[in-house]
């Protein structure tokens, strides 16, 4: 574990055992500790907050990135409502079926209509809106794909027809948003505009301003191991490393001189130590098996390797992707008829998932294999997950408003009037935000 601070006290021996002995002493406001996901945050909350269960305490500000960057956003333009995974997919789907009326789009066709269905195949529809998020997440703007479509020559190739289509869904999506509704990933540019971020004297100024609103109190800023940051999310948390009597610490899991699995974590410590930043790390307490793969795994970079000894394991080398993809198309196929291999006892690894993905699907389904990705950010973002999640927490929040508009807007239920006829989502959306219903049986 590697550890990148400005604190003044120095490194601490673990992000957890400071924030515990602080809350040990009653203080959980001084400090906010950022990690992956909300379900993280619950159970260090759960967890941290037990050892005060004699006492009553503040609850500690251990926050997701994008439950930081909401509250942030919030203080900001707070008349702005955000939309959940499952209106935002409801709003999408409704872009597309639009699109289709006007017949604009030239690389996707519509499936059959029949009342309430996807105007997709379902895998079609959840690769758009996955590919929509991946892009919102990453910064990429409409007017940057369009300057990639015009590099394009060939007009009628299905690569240029198929981006085509998704710049217009991607436009009419962004345009229901309005000025009253925003998404999760939009956020990062309302703050990077409103901000500054980028302009050092603007951003020193107007950030700390907002930053001590929305947080007062706070001292130390902890970022829990990241896998990897979008490139809004690391311009914000560059920026907030400059802030006036606010310290920063980053833990990261790294291994040194394996740049083809830890290229982003290598890369983030060379900024961070040239901002200043006091780097140390901590030894592994994980045994043999966590290093030899910090160090080996994909590793390009190390030079020949000695084989390990066993017939189990076959080495070979391509030079591209798609031909190191086709051996292994091939492989499995051999596996499979000869060897009466299942397909679920094969699993694929790669040392970056968002560049072999979306090839992975192309040339397996030529094999005739089907692909199943465990993309872990995939799985955050998937309209699947958040409609079976808010079905599981409908009971725990008493019918919350929020969580029935997410089950009726979502694609996977099929919902209907007594009569059979429909549920119109949309309007459901509108009804809900004129009337400001409040959660709770008892309303319903």
């Amino acid at each position: 574990m590697y550890f990148a601070t400005n604190r003044p006290p120095g490194i601490p021996d673990s992000i957890e055992a400071e924030i515990s002995r602080r809350i040990a002493r009653g203080d959980s406001q001084s400090f906010i500790y950022i990690v992956p996901t909300g379900a993280q945050a619950r159970d260090l909350i759960n967890r941290l907050t037990s050892i005060e269960s004699g006492r009553a305490i503040f609850l500690p500000r251990i926050l997701s990135l994008a439950e930081f960057v909401t509250k942030l956003r919030s203080t900001v333009r707070p008349e702005l409502q955000l939309l959940s995974a499952a209106q935002s997919t409801a709003l999408i789907e409704l872009s597309i079926k639009e699109l289709f009326e006007n017949t604009s789009l030239r690389y996707f066709e519509p499936r059959s209509l029949g009342v309430g269905s996807l105007p997709l195949f379902r895998g079609t529809f959840d690769e758009i809106v996955a590919s929509i998020n991946g892009l919102k997440e990453q910064g990429i703007s409409i007017d940057r794909l369009r300057e990639l479509l015009a590099l394009q020559t060939d007009t009628q190739s299905s690569a240029y027809r198929k981006l085509s289509d998704i710049i217009l869904i991607y436009e009419a999506y962004q345009k229901k948003f309005g000025s009253t509704f925003i998404d999760q990933y939009e956020q990062y540019n309302i703050l990077i505009d409103e901000l500054g971020l980028g302009n050092s004297e603007k951003t020193a100024q107007q950030l700390q301003r907002v930053f001590l609103s929305a947080f007062a109190g706070v001292t130390d800023v902890f970022v829990a191991p990241f896998v990897r940051f979008s490139e809004p999310a690391l311009t914000l948390l560059t920026s907030i490393t400059q802030l006036d009597g606010v310290s920063t610490t980053v833990a990261l899991d790294y291994e040194p001189g394996n740049p083809g699995l830890f290229r982003f974590q290598e890369e983030l410590l060379q900024n961070l130590h040239g901002s200043g930043f006091t780097i140390t790390s901590t030894p592994t307490q994980s045994g043999v098996i966590q290093p030899f793969l910090g160090k080996d795994l994909f590793n390009r970079h190390r030079g020949k390797q000695q084989p390990i000894a066993t017939d189990a394991i076959e080495y070979s080398e391509a030079a591209t992707i798609e031909r190191e993809l086709r051996f292994a198309a091939r492989k499995i196929k051999r596996l499979i008829t000869k060897e009466n291999i299942a397909l679920s006892e094969i699993c694929i690894a790669s040392s970056d998932q968002e560049v072999y993905a979306l090839l992975a699907q192309s040339v397996f389904s030529e094999y005739g294999i089907p692909v199943q990705l465990t993309h872990r950010r995939s799985l955050a973002s998937s309209p699947l997950f958040h409609a079976i999640d808010s079905l599981l927490e409908l009971g725990e929040f008493r019918l919350s408003h929020k969580r029935v508009r997410s089950i009726l807007e979502s694609p996977y239920f099929h919902l209907t009037h007594f009569d059979g006829t429909p549920i119109d989502s949309s309007n459901l959306l509108r009804v809900l935000g004129r009337y400001h219903f409040r959660q709770g049986t008892y309303r319903w």
